[in-house]
């Protein structure tokens, strides 16, 4: 349940006054900006004349993950009286009854300018824009024009720290007025920006710490601030929640020698150091002069940590061939000792629909298996969920000569020359092709991992 402190009820009244045109909270992962963000454009929402309103994200699974069903905050969990519904043809919307009248918020993913452009139509009073800083620029500058014709518009927007340069710090959030302690680094530069060009009425900026949460205890801030190596960009930006340029290779400050383990090294009395019971397979499949790879992932029971054991990697195919080397390792994985039942699954690149409803009754029948879609996580997410593992150490490679190629494949990833921090540089090269592969074995139980433990079993329902 959401805690609110003398800080937060502050910030909040600040929040829903008429004249609140732009809010901006920045900061790390929980800090309490989101709760506070989905507080305040509720009561926004159930106060508006307007009948339109919006929440934006990454992408339906996004918003729906942050801001919909976030644990102990989520807008459906604290407001079970708000409905999530669609038309018969239509995209998913918020339904809301208030004295007001009926409210309908609009659901936006931003990463797909199509999808947007058809929800963003008309005018929209209030917006919830959820990491700010990776929204395409002329998606933020539609949200404002949605709003020219309304009375009391709001717009909130959280995000992480991010590339100072970067446009949502140019063209929107440097125009914001301070409020509260911040930084040193991050009011130089806003006050710097801000004697040039000035500020913005009715724009204001919160800055978060992890402490500003009243529910992280001691215990949860030592946690939270061993996530990341001291002084790396991951440290400086998810954790201090300052501004920072990202270098040009993903993976730099967090791998090391020390990722590299036998997953069978046993003690002096001769127990096994990594109990290691569940077993995951991922799948990522070649298309035009890509490889095909098939990675055996392992994993203790609290899925605290995982261990890339095995790996086959091969030129593009017909789906025959391809289900033939994934028989050929397969039996390899049992013949290893593992057992059927200890295999969670077959995890294949979700956008193979059709080679995953092919594969299914082959595996099903031929070992017992079961294969599903991997779990629908951006790139990204992705990259976050490995950093975290590389820098916890939770994310381990067996030190095999195939396992070593995935270890090298993570060591070289780079973002694109014009996209760095957002998109991983992909050129079908086979070095994605294993990193994927490793990624979609690791999707049913990446929430834990990220988390350092917790059981939870695989649902196929989510696929």
């Amino acid at each position: 349940m959401f805690k609110w402190s003398p800080l937060l009820v502050k910030r909040f009244s600040l929040m829903i006054q008429d004249y609140s045109r732009l809010i901006t909270l920045e900061g790390p992962a929980r800090s309490s900006k989101t709760a506070l963000a989905i507080n305040a454009f509720y009561y926004l929402v159930f106060d508006s004349n307007h009948k339109y309103h919006a929440i934006c994200g990454r992408d339906y699974d996004t918003i729906k993950r942050n801001i919909l069903e976030a644990e102990d905050i989520g807008l459906l969990v604290v407001h079970p009286d708000l409905k999530l519904t669609r038309d018969k043809v239509g995209n998913y919307y918020i339904l809301m009854r208030s004295p007001k009248g009926v409210k309908k918020i609009l659901l936006a993913g931003y990463s797909n300018q199509t999808q947007w452009k058809k929800v963003l139509g008309g005018t929209i009073a209030t917006f919830l824009i959820d990491e700010g800083n990776i929204a395409d620029p002329t998606f933020i500058k539609e949200t404002f024009a949605r709003q020219i014709s309304c009375d009391n518009p709001h717009t909130i927007i959280t995000l992480n720290g991010d590339d100072p340069d970067s446009f949502i710090y140019q063209e929107v959030i440097n125009y914001c007025k301070i409020v509260g302690r911040l930084p040193v680094s991050t009011r130089a530069d806003m006050e710097k920006f801000q004697k040039e060009k000035g500020i913005k009425e009715g724009w204001y900026y919160f800055h978060f710490r992890i402490s500003d949460n009243p529910t992280m205890t001691d215990d949860k801030l030592k946690n939270a601030y061993s996530l990341y190596p001291i002084g790396s960009h991951y440290y400086i930006t998810k954790i201090l929640g300052e501004r920072r340029k990202q270098g040009v290779l993903i993976y730099n400050e967090y791998m090391s020698q020390q990722l590299i383990v036998d997953a069978y090294e046993k003690d002096d009395k001769g127990r096994l150091k990594y109990d290691l019971k569940r077993y995951t397979i991922g799948i990522d499949i070649g298309s035009t002069r890509a490889y095909n790879s098939f990675t055996l992932n392992a994993w203790p029971l609290d899925y605290s940590y995982n261990i890339i054991l095995k790996n086959m990697a091969f030129i593009k195919c017909g789906y025959s061939e391809k289900t033939k080397n994934l028989e050929i390792f397969i039996r390899q994985v049992l013949d290893s000792g593992i057992l059927p039942g200890q295999i969670e699954g077959i995890f294949v690149d979700s956008a193979e629909q059709n080679y995953i409803t092919d594969l299914s009754p082959i595996i099903k029948r031929k070992f017992g298996i079961s294969v599903y879609g991997s779990l629908k996580y951006t790139i990204k997410e992705r990259i976050d969920a490995n950093i975290i593992g590389f820098s916890r150490k939770t994310t381990l490679f067996h030190n095999s000569k195939n396992t070593m190629d995935i270890f090298k494949s993570f060591e070289s990833m780079v973002w694109e020359p014009d996209k760095i921090g957002e998109v991983r540089e992909d050129k079908n090269q086979k070095k994605n092709d294993l990193v994927d592969s490793v990624e979609y074995s690791q999707t049913p139980h990446m929430q834990e991992l990220m988390r350092k433990g917790g059981v939870k079993k695989w649902d196929s329902s989510k696929t």
